[in-house]
């Protein structure tokens, strides 16, 4: 075989084979750096390895001059597809198979998705053809591992239910969980005596997908300048934090006090005229005593208030009165169970108890059930896996802006109101 023929040109826009022409300049290279370390460490070359040299020079020439055509061929074409009008396309994860979502987490498909988030002229043909690995059965695409993980990240630090209830994966339709409504009963007896019979009854709880959409903006200076603003500042980020940022009030808001009439997941303050039993009733409509506080936090029963995961989750006002109960020369006694945190992100604690505030938490009033106790491994948040993104840059580019539109899946409910005690107001 003659080393000096040049390469076989890959067709216009071949990603398989300008990859193989990438990959056999690496190896030549190799070879010569290889043969001219070796005459190094001699001290000379021999006359058939110079030769040996010439050639591989020469063919590295020949190949070095075929990628750059196929390079200005690619650019050529990223410019035509700039302007045309931009398909709109839905990077979505739904129904992915392990293959799909082992691929996306590559960098190779990260750095694609990157480009598809820029714009259209960034996305040459081994951009696209690593986006089609991540096709789902519904023709769309899927996020990269980092921008999915970035946005999660998001979540998990300002929806508090995220850091304390069973979070789990949901499937493309709906997922059944069993849902304990009586234990069966044990009895002591005389020996030969008939052994009394109970039966255990079991409901369940279905969770299903939901739908939760946002769309955010960003200007399109921000989104071209964003490689230049450092390490750690990409499209990716920027338009996973904004994401993440609006998912989180809503999820929030939902996983307190939505109602599956309006198409929420179940809230954890939601399960009142049937389900979760008053574990307190104040005697006033507007203060909370620290007796009072007590009674809330034993009236739930032991096998779940020993549990790790249990918590209470109240309102900043119903947490700024404990507050100032436990306050000292105020109540001595809860201010021994009163513990503080002292360190950034932990929770404080009421009787060894994590205590969270939400701002959806019921405010306080006549009635209110202002605050819930319970094993909240207990409540359970489904999520599918992923989410849908759309970037729509035609809609607001008279403003100098991009869109991107995204859609998550996922539902919540509890699966035993026996785990939970709420503290409510009083009526009147």
């Amino acid at each position: 075989m003659d080393d000096t023929a040049p390469a076989a040109a890959p067709a216009p826009e071949g990603g398989d084979q300008y990859r193989t022409l990438i990959e056999e300049m690496g190896k030549l290279y190799e070879r010569m750096r290889a043969l001219v370390e070796k005459a190094n460490r001699q001290g000379e070359m021999s006359s058939d390895e110079e030769e040996e040299l010439a050639r591989m020079q020469k063919k590295y020439d020949s190949m070095r001059s075929l990628k750059e055509r196929n390079v200005t061929l690619m650019r050529m074409a990223a410019e035509h597809r700039e302007s045309a009008p931009a398909p709109t396309v839905n990077v979505g994860v739904a129904r992915q198979s392990q293959k799909t979502s082992h691929f996306a987490q590559t960098n190779e498909y990260r750095d694609a998705f990157m480009a598809y988030l820029k714009g259209p002229r960034f996305v040459g043909d081994l951009e696209r053809r690593a986006l089609s690995e991540g096709t789902d059965a519904d023709g769309g695409y899927l996020p990269s591992q980092d921008f999915y993980s970035t946005l999660v990240k998001v979540l998990e630090q300002q929806v508090i239910y995220r850091r304390i209830a069973n979070v789990m994966s949901l499937g493309a339709f709906k997922t059944n969980i069993a849902l304990e409504s009586s234990i069966a009963t044990a009895s002591w007896g005389a020996e030969a005596a008939a052994i009394s019979e109970t039966t255990p009854q079991f409901g369940q709880l279905v969770l299903q997908p939901r739908r939760l959409s946002a769309i955010v903006k960003s200007s399109v200076e921000l989104i071209e300048d964003a490689p230049a603003r450092g390490p750690g500042f990409s499209v990716e980020s920027i338009v996973a934090d904004q994401l993440g940022r609006a998912f989180a009030l809503a999820e929030e808001n939902a996983f307190s006090t939505g109602v599956a009439a309006s198409n929420q997941p179940v809230g954890i303050f939601t399960y009142t005229s049937s389900g979760i039993s008053d574990g307190k009733t104040c005697a006033s409509t507007s203060a909370i005593t620290a007796n009072e506080l007590l009674d809330f936090v034993y009236s739930l029963p032991r096998q779940y208030r020993e549990q790790k995961s249990t918590c209470i989750v109240t309102s900043d006002a119903v947490l700024a009165l404990i507050r100032k109960l436990a306050s000292p020369g105020t109540n001595t006694f809860l201010s021994y169970l009163w513990q503080p945190s002292f360190q950034q992100g932990e929770p404080d604690r009421l009787s060894g108890i994590p205590i969270y505030a939400t701002q959806y938490a019921p405010s306080i009033a006549a009635g209110a059930r202002v605050a819930v106790i319970g094993d909240f491994s207990r409540y359970h948040i489904g999520v599918r896996s992923g989410m849908s993104v759309k970037v729509l840059r035609e809609l607001y580019a008279g403003n100098g802006q991009i869109g991107f539109q995204a859609i998550a899946r996922l539902d919540a409910g509890c699966s035993i109101y026996n785990a939970f005690r709420y503290l409510r107001m009083a009526v009147s």
